[in-house]
């Protein structure tokens, strides 16, 4: 199995992406993983569309694959699915921002029953939305088979990397 890493919309999320990188590679064949044009031009925001333009290039040749992914990064990759840009077997979400695709992302609605089987991973108290209106959106909308996992916390961090590397093995 393959897997591609897509982090959440802060550069800090540039850390996190090269520690799940790393986790998923003593599992995965090969881990791919996106580092967001705006990391690299401080001052700019995140372009969501270049981003899923750039995702659609970095899946090409890799085979079976699923998709890891925090914050901005499972709007990215649920958006992209949709548009017929991305194929994952399966995805993994943690930190589904809901306030975000509610201000900015209604498409989102829409396009979530059309994800492979998902599993979300949610902070109880998650500040971008807290898991049981996530679970309520999710359910409103929810791909054909999916699982929510809510976890305690009152952060968007998701830093339980061995509980991830679990999942992508168990896909």
């Amino acid at each position: 199995m393959n897997a591609v890493v897509l982090g959440g919309m802060s550069p800090r999320h540039h850390d996190w992406v090269s520690q799940m990188t790393e986790t998923l590679k003593s599992e995965c064949e090969v881990v791919q993983s996106l580092n967001y044009r705006h990391w690299e031009q401080p001052g700019s925001e995140m372009d969501v569309a270049y981003e899923i333009a750039r995702v659609a290039e970095l899946v090409e040749g890799l085979g079976e694959y699923v998709v890891v992914a925090k914050s901005i990064g499972t709007i990215v990759t649920t958006l992209a699915t949709t548009r017929g840009l991305l194929s994952p077997k399966r995805c993994l979400f943690m930190g589904f921002p809901l306030k975000l695709v509610v201000a900015e992302f209604p498409k989102m609605a829409s396009a979530l029953p059309l994800l492979p089987p998902t599993t979300f991973l949610h902070n109880e108290h998650d500040p971008l939305g807290g898991a049981e209106v996530v679970g309520a959106y999710i359910e409103a909308h929810a791909p054909k088979i999916y699982s929510l996992q809510t976890l305690p916390g009152n952060t968007h961090d998701y830093v339980d990397f061995d509980l991830v590397k679990q999942l992508v093995v168990d896909a």
